[in-house]
């Protein structure tokens, strides 16, 4: 049986550790390296080593072959994990500039990681 976030979603997702940056969008926001869990076009998941806050906006950039894909963000999840905290962000309406660019290039995406 699925659970509740398989069925919510309405995207395809590949379940592939892609190194990404993550910004959080605060005032004396920081910048760090993380690896996806899971990637799609509506939204990705990565572990932090704490808790971001759920509706934390966030700005992701996301390397896809040579190119980077640059979206932002909000936090709509968070669960405790033993090596950390999974963090699931969902893209926002700001960015579908860039939803677009990461859209076209998904069709790739399974053979444009090294």
């Amino acid at each position: 049986m699925m659970d509740a976030i398989e069925e919510k979603r309405h995207f395809p997702r590949l379940t592939r550790d892609v190194r990404i940056t993550v910004k959080k969008l605060l005032p004396g926001g920081h910048e760090w390296p993380a690896e996806t869990r899971e990637l799609g076009l509506g939204g990705l998941s990565f572990i932090h080593p704490g808790s971001l806050g759920v509706g934390t906006p966030l700005e992701l950039q996301i390397p896809v072959g040579e190119t980077v894909v640059t979206v932002q963000a909000r936090v709509i999840y968070e669960h405790a994990e033993r090596n950390g905290v999974e963090i699931g962000a969902e893209y926002t309406a700001s960015s579908m500039g860039d939803l677009e660019l990461l859209q076209r290039l998904f069709g790739p995406l399974a053979t444009a990681f090294p």
